[in-house]
């Protein structure tokens, strides 16, 4: 009987043993291991969460999961899966990723932390594919001694190597990789040519822009092809307002009536040349009227009135005049300024500023019935943030 009892106690301490050894499958990550871990790592995504929030609960069984799949498979690169508890690490998620909600799944490649979130299904396949997918090349290579500006068909940046094994190639493969949108990567291997070089064509038909630094500097390489590459205006869609309204920016939105190139190309020009430097505030937005008819609607508008501009602040909707105003220097730069120093909302309420009244305007008229008359509408796009259904945002814990 002691034998036997003896037997079972040391059962119950092997197993014990064994519980307590096992390391959650996802990493638990602290903000001074977060370093390392991301520049040892070459694609990493990162469950945010707090324990309160009960979808982060959910979550935590499915990216274990996903974790120990992973772990059993040969992807030809280093993939992790970690986890952050923000209410601990409270400076890696808010000083590093700005975490607004739980749980957020933030995506990390070759060191560069991506605008895009993990916003596909909760479930352990779904995770498993969506991180099969950012281990795929986006390299289309091109047969040798190739005329290169007949396979520009948008903004593209080629590269030609001797092979595929040098560091160089490498670089340039990972930077493929990191810019997913905005340009097209191509490549032309030519074992008999021993020169490296990496040239970017804005368009079809364009000359070729030579880069002219060290091919083997990842950091170099990303500053020249961000500046090139990262669109300035983007197209909204159903499928990635999601995205752009959570950067929180507020929105200077072109509505444009379907197939109405030349408005685009238009404002697209003039963002360029008169406020790109904003686009630390705003964010340049295209919308197809036709799509969005419903943030017309509450503008009052319909496709028949596009061209139209107007700023979306995530509060409210704020035409621009007269979309022919748009040739004008400085009418686009009036717009943003004034939405910053609160003149567009206040001359919602109130009626234009004195300065600006003509002479003839009625200074006498009760300010509370122009207040009536001229509230602005309702903002939008906002309704595309992401959902309560979703998410538990950090505000709510206030």
């Amino acid at each position: 009987s002691s034998k036997k009892m003896a037997t079972s106690w040391i059962q119950y301490l092997v197993f014990n043993l064994l519980v307590l050894s096992v390391e959650p499958a996802a990493l638990q990550l602290t903000g001074g291991e977060y370093e390392h871990l991301r520049d040892t790592t070459d694609i990493l995504l990162i469950n945010f969460y707090a324990d309160w929030c009960r979808f982060s609960q959910q979550i935590k069984p499915i990216f274990d999961e996903s974790s120990d799949k992973l772990s059993t498979m040969q992807l030809g690169r280093s993939v992790a899966l970690a986890r952050v508890d923000c209410p601990v690490e409270g400076s890696l998620c808010r000083d590093v990723f700005h975490i607004n909600k739980y749980p957020t799944l933030k995506i990390i490649k070759y060191g560069i932390i991506m605008r895009k979130e993990y916003r596909g299904k909760r479930a352990a396949d779904d995770i498993v594919e969506f991180m099969k997918q950012l281990t795929e090349d986006n390299i289309k290579e091109i047969p040798q001694n190739s005329n290169l500006k007949e396979y520009v068909k948008e903004a593209s940046v080629i590269g030609t190597f001797p092979s595929k094994d040098g560091l160089e190639y490498d670089v340039f493969r990972k930077i493929s990789s990191v810019f997913d949108q905005g340009c097209a990567f191509l490549a032309e291997i030519r074992p008999d040519q021993p020169k490296k070089t990496i040239q970017f064509y804005a368009k079809e038909g364009s000359e070729a822009f030579p880069y002219t630094e060290e091919l083997n500097l990842f950091d170099s390489l990303y500053l020249w092809v961000y500046t090139l590459c990262m669109p300035l205006v983007r197209e909204i869609t159903f499928q990635n307002g999601e995205e752009l309204t959570e950067e929180g920016l507020p929105f200077l939105i072109l509505f444009y009536a379907p197939g109405d190139e030349e408005s685009k190309t238009l404002f697209e020009t003039k963002i360029k040349r008169e406020v790109s430097h904003e686009r630390k505030r705003m964010n340049f937005v295209t919308a197809d009227g036709k799509v969005f008819s419903h943030p017309l609607y509450h503008l009052g508008k319909t496709v028949k009135d596009l061209p139209l501009i107007c700023i979306d602040s995530f509060q409210h909707m704020y035409v621009f005049p007269d979309f022919n105003d748009i040739h004008v220097p400085g009418k686009l730069q009036k717009f943003i300024d004034d939405l910053f120093s609160g003149k567009l909302h206040r001359e919602f309420h109130y009626g234009p500023d004195k300065t600006d009244q003509p002479s003839e305007t009625p200074n006498n008229e009760d300010s509370s019935s122009r207040s009536e008359r001229s509230l602005p509408p309702e903002s939008s796009f906002k309704k595309l943030k992401p959902g309560k259904s979703r998410y538990t945002f950090v505000r709510d814990e206030l």
